[in-house]
């Protein structure tokens, strides 16, 4: 599985875009007076504003509505004009004194609620998927003139997002959602301002035709260096996104992102004619800096098919075995003792719909004096007798919950457990609650696995410290370590062992899930 370790700026073309012709012939204008407002620009039609998929150029559509101030003219305050074939436009007519100057306040869509041009109330919706990302496309226009002929050129009051997903890592079922952003805003069409708000919320982005591209439009607004901003859902597994810089959403621009893992009256008077251009989304500055992409919470496959890849492999600080490369496969791998090469029995159990693994069998009454007539079992060992599941997933340095379920053919089972990365050669810490404050050790035992019962078992590791001494217990903090992303960016290796000695025992686990732990965590360096 390819990782998603990059978030790269795309400079995508923008395309040139006129609303009408500016020779007066196509510009409309009734005798009678009536202002007329020709607002069409560009082909495309759709419900609300239109834009071509991969182009930032948006036109009027059918049964679009805009609002229309004059300044200083109480008669004409939130006027409605509406397009029903996305060309023509009809509203109330507009007369004014001839030999005078005014301006003219207009917006985009149109409220019936809206009393000023200086407070009109901006919500984006946060899921831009159910009702398509242009609904959320504010305009806006003021402009003054004293001619016959007023233009009305509309800027966007908001930003747009544009994403693209790639890597092997992303499916058709892709969902991108924006992490806790501003979706209110306050427009000052006289000034003109937009003011961002402050509910924030989680924008569920739109996807296009391509499946793999999203947009969505939100109040303009800044996000700290480091914050997680992105959520994406694919293929069981979800994943954050954070920049180590700074990101900057711009009012009336786009960024482009694509991450690997749109009336009759008496003289003197004026017929006032408007054509009405919406100005093209332009390109916003760059994100600059690299974007860190970790996993949040996704379940880890059983292998169904039987299939568990032998790993020889001893602790790398030992001699012998062979690593698992980066970028190799994920799936599950019985790993071998380097020294007896006597493999942990590990293999799908279809009737309890789960991995059944046993703890190890010598012939002989000790490891080193085998008695051809004797069969003793010893409990596994984390790095040398267990099954492990080798994630390339990348996860974030963090605290995880790991959760599963499982039981023993014995009474009162004991499963050994330890998280390594993904090259095998640094242990992250594993923390259990006891009396309010959680004790850790880097490879632990959970007991009173229940027999022939399933026990839900639940445990927190953190991948914000990590040590490569190699030991299972008796850690002293001070060689605990920082962690970076380096660390965790390929996954981790996830090791099961039977660890209860003497008798066979078998032991089955299922329903194995990690996610995001965003609790507090109160250890105690003193009690490992």
């Amino acid at each position: 599985m390819k990782t998603l370790n990059k978030l790269f700026i795309a400079a995508l073309t923008t395309t040139a875009m006129t609303a009408c012709n500016n020779e007066l012939s196509n510009c409309s204008l009734n005798n009678n007076g009536t202002v007329n407002f020709t607002m069409g620009i560009g082909e495309t039609a759709s419900s609300r504003i239109s834009m071509e998929d991969g182009k930032y150029t948006a036109t009027f559509s059918p049964n679009n509505s805009v609002g229309i101030f004059v300044e200083g003219q109480d008669s004409y305050k939130n006027l409605e004009y509406k397009t029903e074939d996305g060309s023509t436009w009809t509203g109330p007519q507009i007369k004014l004194p001839e030999g005078e100057t005014y301006t003219y306040y207009a917006y985009y869509p149109y409220s019936s609620e809206v009393n000023t041009a200086n407070a009109i109330t901006i919500n984006v919706a946060a899921d831009q998927e159910a009702g398509g990302y242009l609904a959320n496309d504010y305009l806006y226009c003021k402009t003054t003139s004293g001619e016959t002929k007023v233009t009305l050129d509309y800027e966007h009051a908001l930003s747009l997002i544009d994403v693209t997903l790639a890597g092997a890592a992303i499916g058709d079922d892709a969902v991108v959602s924006i992490i806790n952003v501003a979706t209110d805003a306050t427009l000052d069409v006289t000034a003109p301002s937009v003011t961002t708000g402050t509910t924030l919320a989680n924008v569920k982005m739109d996807v296009l035709t391509n499946t793999k591209n999203f947009r969505a439009i939100i109040p303009a607004q800044k996000i700290a260096a480091s914050t997680s901003i992105f959520r994406i859902e694919t293929k069981g597994k979800t994943y954050e996104a954070k920049y180590n810089g700074e990101i900057n959403f711009e009012k009336g621009k786009y960024l482009a992102l694509t991450i690997t893992i749109g009336e009759e009256g008496g003289e003197p008077e004026i017929e006032i004619t408007t054509s009405a251009n919406i100005n093209d989304w332009t390109e916003g500055g760059t994100a600059g800096g690299d974007i860190n992409i970790g996993v949040t919470e996704f379940s880890i496959p059983l292998p169904t098919d039987g299939n568990f890849t032998e790993w020889k492999k001893g602790w790398s600080n030992s001699t012998g075995g062979n690593k698992i490369p980066v970028g190799g496969e994920e799936k599950w791998y019985n790993r071998i003792n380097v020294i007896d090469s006597i493999s942990v029995t590990a293999e799908y159990d279809i009737e309890n719909a789960a991995i059944k693994f046993t703890n190890k069998k010598y012939t002989g009454e000790t490891k080193t004096e085998p008695k051809q007539d004797s069969i003793i079992y010893s409990k596994g060992a984390w790095n040398n007798n267990c099954i492990v599941f080798h994630s390339t997933t990348p996860l974030d340095t963090a605290y995880y919950k790991l959760t599963f379920k499982a039981k023993s053919s014995v009474e009162s089972g004991v499963i050994g457990l330890a998280v390594t990365n993904s090259t095998d050669d640094r242990l992250f810490p594993i923390f259990q609650a006891s009396n309010g404050n959680y004790w850790y050790r880097t490879v632990t035992t959970i007991s009173s696995i229940k027999q022939n019962e399933w026990t839900d078992v639940s445990i927190i590791f953190g991948t914000t410290k990590k040590h490569t001494e190699g030991k299972s217990s008796g850690i002293e903090t001070s060689v605990l370590q920082g962690s970076t992303i380096e660390d965790v960016k390929d996954g981790v290796n996830i090791m099961l062992y039977a660890s209860k000695d003497g008798a066979l025992n078998n032991q089955w686990v299922k329903d194995i899930r990690i996610e995001k732990y965003n609790g507090v965590i109160n250890w105690d360096p003193n009690k490992k």
